[in-house]
This record gives C-alpha cells, structure tokens and sequence, in this order.
C-alpha cells in the first residue's frame, strides 16, 4: 500500500503500472443493487460473511465475472463463478 509507505510519491508510479494491466470493475449502481440482494440472501441463509467479500462478490457478480480465489466464504454465494487455482491440476 503505498499510503502506508515512507516513499509514497515514489512508489505511485508503480502502483499505477501495475494496475494498467488490469481490468479495474468499479464499485457502481449495479454492484450496489447486487451488494444489498447478496448480504440479504447470505443473512437469510443464516450464513452471513464479512462486508468486504460481499463487495467483491457483487462486483464481480454486476460483471458476469469468475472470482479467482482460495477463500471458502465465496462457496456460499448461490450463483457465483469461482476458481480456486491453488488447488493441484486447477490451471488447464
């Protein structure tokens, strides 16, 4: 995090390179409406999970996006594309 680094000025040219080479999905008026069904449907399942895996949830769902990740909360989602490719023979 450069906000936590002694040298942040320097290291925000970084930062940004890295970023460029990836697809950045806002946090937008359809991941806001997702966000809201999601922490609703997950409390009525008696399975809520913390707010800042809600919110990537909906961002990733609002954009018919697979979620790369090892973390199980995911699991519980109805509908949610995951890969996990920690796990042995999971990249084709």
């Amino acid at each position: 995090m450069i906000h936590d680094s002694s040298r942040p000025d320097a290291n925000r040219p970084k930062l940004e390179a890295l970023l460029r080479q990836f697809d950045v999905h806002e946090f937008d008026a359809r991941s806001a409406e997702e966000f809201g069904m999601l922490r609703a449907q997950l409390r009525r399942k008696g399975k809520p999970i913390p707010s800042f895996d809600v919110l990537i949830a909906a961002i990733a769902r609002a954009n018919a996006l697979t979620l790369l990740t090892s973390d199980g909360h995911f699991a519980n989602i109805d509908g949610m594309q995951i890969e996990n490719w920690l796990l042995p023979g999971s990249i084709a």
